[in-house]
């Protein structure tokens, strides 16, 4: 007889997905069971009718078609934990909230700021608050698995896994680097941050402070970082690299006088190395260098006073001392300038208002006329003229 209660589309679906984690090395039961919960929105154990079935099933079908299983429990195991459903399949997970249980889904101020310690090598302001507003998005996951994803992806967006982002209608990137983080009755589990999958929303620079739309020449681009990896007649040098950020950081600069931190020499010459997202579109990531510079020509890492004194070439000063907001100001403006030169459209003023909001005094120490040498220098680069 029927059983009316039997529902063959959750079941039907249950399996593939079984099939889905087993293929691709979650194979444990209980991780499995929790796994598929999360997936279709119910705790384990209101699924336990399905649950030894779509193991099974799945298990066989991996074996028939070569996949290796051989990290699958026995039946044994299986009704053991089966046994002892009450004691780990009773957690509800809504759809969409997490692809791993979180250990801590409200980490303390102490372990956050013990974290925070631990994460950034060479604490600064800024990068504390990147990383607080870092955790801030990753409320869903537990202290440490907030730590292994900053640590690999630091700026990550959403951060979900292949069967999560299936679900939402985008697929992972060939060759996209997953993220490894912790997984409860489990070594480890693998997810991916928004950047990898296809495909993408644009972004709008109406409420994307790191937008950048419009016809935009990307051999501009190129020929900048071309410019000025090679040594003025000052020897000044700035090197340009790409990495895979997540979507949440657009790049950084490192580099600087004597005293600085971070400084590389080459044949007694400073260079400064500038770090963008490689995953941003080539306008995207030029307003990104041209920020970069923006806190290099500025004065923000130090002063550039050195070599070969009689070139006709001027230098900055040391303005490494004025507040944070005041160097952001400074260095956004800068790029929204230039920018705006190009024909790009950008977030500037969404990025711009986060630092103008009860900074008065921090914008009084705005120095116009850095800025305005600043960009003369980096369209100099450019090879504009006038």
């Amino acid at each position: 007889m029927k059983d009316r209660n039997f529902d063959a589309e959750l079941y039907g679906a249950g399996i593939t997905l079984a099939c889905g984690y087993l293929e691709g090395g979650t194979q444990r039961f209980v991780e499995v069971a929790q796994a598929i919960g999360r997936d279709v929105g119910k705790p384990p154990v209101e699924l336990f009718r399905y649950l030894r079935s779509w193991y099974e099933g799945a298990r066989y079908a991996c074996l028939d078609n070569g996949i290796d299983v051989t990290n699958c429990d026995s039946e044994d195991d299986i009704i053991d934990a089966l046994v002892t459903i009450d004691e780990w399949g009773e957690t509800r997970i809504p759809v969409g909230t997490t692809d791993v249980l979180p250990q801590n889904p409200n980490p303390s101020e102490a372990e956050l700021r013990d974290l925070m310690g631990r994460a950034l090598s060479a604490p600064t302001p800024q990068a504390i608050m990147h990383f607080t507003r870092f955790a801030s998005r990753m409320k869903a996951y537990g202290p440490y698995n907030i730590y292994m994803i900053y640590a690999q992806r630091p700026g990550a967006g959403m951060v979900a896994s292949k069967q999560r982002w299936r679900t939402m209608g985008r697929s992972v990137r060939p060759g996209a680097i997953p993220i490894l983080i912790l997984q409860p009755l489990g070594p480890i589990t693998q997810v991916y941050e928004e950047l990898d999958t296809a495909p993408q929303p644009p972004r709008d620079p109406e409420t994307d402070a790191f937008a950048a739309t419009g016809q935009f020449d990307s051999s501009r681009l190129s020929r900048l970082i071309d410019a000025l990896a090679k040594p003025t007649s000052r020897h000044l040098v700035v090197r340009t690299r790409t990495v895979d950020f997540g979507r949440n950081l657009a790049g950084w600069i490192t580099g600087g006088c004597e005293d600085a931190p971070l400084v590389k020499r080459v044949d007694s010459t400073p260079v400064w190395e500038v770090s963008i997202n490689g995953k941003f579109s080539p306008a995207e990531q030029f307003t990104t260098l041209l920020h970069e510079l923006g806190h290099l020509f500025c004065g923000h890492l130090g002063p550039f006073i050195e070599n070969n004194l009689k070139a006709e070439e001027y230098g900055w000063p040391d303005r490494r001392d004025i507040p944070l907001a005041t160097k952001e100001i400074e260095a956004e403006l800068v790029a929204w300038w230039l920018a705006e030169r190009e024909g790009i459209i950008t977030g500037s003023p969404i990025y711009l208002r986060s630092y103008f909001d009860g900074a008065k005094a921090d914008i009084e120490q705005v120095d116009l006329d850095r800025i305005t040498r600043a960009v003369a220098r980096v369209r100099s680069y450019l090879g504009d003229k006038g």
